[in-house]
């Protein structure tokens, strides 16, 4: 008798659980409910994502998309329209995962969600959304599988990348203490280190860039190169119009620069910016280099020209020019 009703006990309980299989069975809707719920508490479960899609392609008719999914959705589609930072297109791939939380199974999400992917660079999840993608079986499933191998080979040229810009910041730092070394040597060395530290150097901020511009100017006119000189100090103010902390320094070198290029009225006129900003090279230069006369009464007269009693080549080169 006991045996009896243990079997039956048994027998009930194995009832039972078919019986709330075949409700599942019969009730796709609410298996899909908690599976989409299951996925609220951990949206990085692929496998469940799966069987979600799975799930929706066999229901007929398909789930519907929710209004927040919606929502999410067009918020998405609208910043990638319109965005012009990665910080937009990080929001509106923030924007699409919020789509597929209550709609997992929602294959143009995915699709829009890997092309945002990929504007971020990131490929390897550009290629996971888009295997999700053909998971929904869309018309288009070839192109997307190809876009797979598209986006997996931008990935294998980023990591190359990212390896050539570690030796670029060795070979950057090399050369910037190498300058250093070869000034104490010689100016030749130190110039030679510092054209390769430009280069080198061409990945790093243009204010970075154009401080190592102006220091290989300012080597270059130590070198009395002063047309490479005024190159490479324009170049620094192209990059950096701005200097903070060494403007004053670029436009008392710029203003020598152009007077030794035979510029009269280029030096004064950076000389007096110098001044300006603080540069006593660029005040001195307007004592003593013609540009004020007025400021200084201690002047001879040489062959027609009023010029400071203090004399340099440089003056007399100036004065000559002037004549003419």
């Amino acid at each position: 008798m006991k045996a009896k009703l243990m079997f039956a006990s048994v027998l009930l309980v194995l009832l039972f659980a078919a019986v709330i299989a075949a409700m599942a069975q019969s009730d796709p809707q609410q298996t899909l409910s908690q599976y989409v719920s299951d996925l609220q508490k951990n949206p990085a479960d692929t496998a469940l994502r799966e069987k979600i899609i799975a799930l929706a392609l066999s229901m007929n008719p398909p789930p519907v998309i929710p209004e927040a999914a919606r929502e999410h959705y067009v918020t998405a589609t609208t910043i990638v329209e319109n965005g012009k930072s990665n910080d937009d297109f990080k929001q509106a791939e923030a924007q699409y995962q919020e789509a597929l939380l209550p709609a997992p199974w929602w294959g143009g999400a995915y699709k829009k969600l890997a092309v945002t992917q990929k504007l971020l660079g990131e490929y390897d999840r550009a290629a996971a959304s888009l295997n999700l993608y053909i998971l929904t079986k869309p018309a288009d499933a070839r192109d997307a599988q190809d876009e797979i191998y598209k986006v997996r080979a931008l990935g294998q040229l980023k990591e190359g990348h990212k390896d050539l810009a570690q030796n670029q910041v060795a070979q950057c730092q090399q050369e910037i203490t190498a300058i250093n070394d070869a000034y104490k040597k010689g100016k030749g060395g130190a110039i030679q280190h510092g054209k390769e530290a430009v280069e080198a150097c061409s990945y790093t901020t243009p204010v970075f860039q154009a401080s190592l511009c102006a220091l290989l100017g300012g080597l270059y006119a130590e070198a009395k190169d002063w047309d490479d000189a005024y190159k490479y100090v324009q170049e620094s103010a192209k990059l950096d119009p701005v200097a903070d902390g060494y403007v004053a320094d670029r436009y008392d070198l710029l203003g020598e620069i152009l007077g030794e290029r035979g510029d009269k009225e280029g030096d004064c006129q950076y000389s007096r910016k110098g001044c300006n900003a603080g540069g006593k090279e660029g005040c001195d230069a307007l004592k003593y280099d013609s540009c004020n006369p007025s400021a200084n009464p201690d002047w001879i007269v040489y062959r027609g020209k009023k010029i400071p009693q203090k004399v340099t080549p440089r003056l007399l080169q100036l004065v000559e020019q002037s004549r003419h």
